[in-house]
């Protein structure tokens, strides 16, 4: 391409209506004409954003995301063309927390089915980052980012969606594994309202089963073998069991559990124990700004009382409070609300409502989370807090 800079053209993705291609420094674009040959051929510098090409740019609904290199840690640009005044620009998607990805991106993969974009970079080679996001129209209400930790173990190489499922090429010790991993949400299996939230789970003809009737117990050989903490779940009514009941079994082999009971697989998930953790930023005050908008008044103390979260279609999670220089204390919702029509003794079920829980700390003293360690879902919709405020001094005009 002609341009003042030296620019090796690195990808190539179609946008808009043209080919978008990039190198390290610079974007241009191949426009659509009715025949593209090379005597009619036109590359158009379109714009200066620098780049981290390693991983192949992607696009993704009306954007393109591409990574860029920022010392030790990596930003993710969203790029996209104005529908008013056809310019070409980019977002910084990162911007609210630019030392999260850690390293340089090596892989990315998309979703506009369940607007998620995954990360592969090389600061951690057991982590995939995770971008959420929604539009309403022209406008963005949601942006947030997470990451899925795996063991450190682990090494994923290769991540890709197909519709709502992705799927993670993953090298471990004895082996490569390609896992899948659904995103939508609803989805049933036997006689549970949900799909056990279990790591690397299996179930029917991938396991077998033996009984001893001596001993009442059943072993179940797993298709790999697995030292972490296993779970087994019944999806079905078996073995004396009820559907929804949960098993921490014996370990006779790293292929192996082992639980009392005459149980088929086709009853039971066993799969991987994993946590969900939910950290909350620090509440802060904020007042309306003379040129508009909002902002954080740090001139008194906030001493937080009590949090309201908003929760949906959830059967379990607890919150864990941890002030400063003192020991944590937990809140546990159950999953299971007095008087709700959903509520049936020994049954899963998942709930909607609001759970509140005490803090009574300084709001920059205090660490607050919302856990999930059992294998039923959490959804957290919003979530509220009331406090105190008492300003350190006063203007007077």
């Amino acid at each position: 391409v002609s341009h003042v800079k030296v620019s090796l053209l690195r990808h190539a993705v179609p946008f808009n209506e043209a080919l978008l291609l990039f190198s390290d420094q610079t974007q241009f674009i191949i426009p659509s004409n009715e025949v593209l040959t090379p005597a009619t051929i036109a590359i158009n510098q379109s714009t200066e954003f620098e780049a981290s090409l390693r991983a192949r740019p992607i696009g993704l609904g009306p954007n393109v995301y591409f990574g860029a290199t920022r010392g030790g840690y990596t930003s993710v640009q969203e790029y996209y063309v104005d529908g008013q005044t056809r310019a070409a620009n980019a977002n910084d998607v990162t911007a609210h927390v630019p030392e999260y990805i850690q390293g340089e991106i090596l892989d990315m993969a998309g979703s506009s089915t369940e607007n998620a974009l995954v990360v592969l970079a090389s600061g951690s080679r057991s982590t995939v980052w995770l971008y959420k996001f929604q539009f309403a129209g022209a406008e963005k209400v949601q942006s947030g980012w997470s990451k899925w930790r795996f063991e450190d173990t682990d090494t994923i190489l290769a991540a890709e969606f197909i519709q709502s499922a992705l799927y993670l090429l993953i090298s471990r010790s004895d082996g490569l594994y390609l896992e899948r991993m659904d995103l939508d949400p609803g989805r049933k299996i036997g006689a549970l309202p949900c799909v056990p939230k279990l790591d690397r789970w299996t179930t029917g003809s991938d396991l077998t089963a033996s009984y001893d009737g001596a001993a009442n117990k059943t072993t179940v050989t797993l298709p790999y073998p697995d030292d972490a903490d296993l779970q087994v779940v019944l999806i079905e009514n078996a073995g004396g069991y009820k559907a929804g009941t949960l098993l921490t079994p014996e370990r006779p082999a790293s292929n192996q559990v082992r639980f009392p009971g005459n149980v088929p697989t086709s009853a039971i998930v066993v799969g991987r124990k994993f946590e969900l953790r939910h950290t909350f930023s620090p509440f802060l005050v904020r007042v309306e700004a003379p040129g508009g908008g909002a902002v954080a008044t740090t001139d008194g103390r906030l001493q937080v009382g009590k949090v309201k979260v908003n929760f949906a279609d959830s059967g379990y999670f607890r919150a864990e409070v941890t002030p400063f220089r003192r020991q944590t204390y937990r809140t546990v919702f159950s999953g299971r609300i007095v008087g709700s029509a959903r509520t049936i003794i020994g049954v899963p079920t998942l709930e909607t409502g609001t759970f509140t829980f005490s803090v009574r700390s300084n709001n920059l003293n205090v660490k607050i989370e919302l856990v999930n360690d059992s294998p039923w879902p959490s959804r957290f919709l919003n979530a509220d807090w009331e406090g105190s405020y008492t300003p350190r001094s006063r203007r007077v005009d």
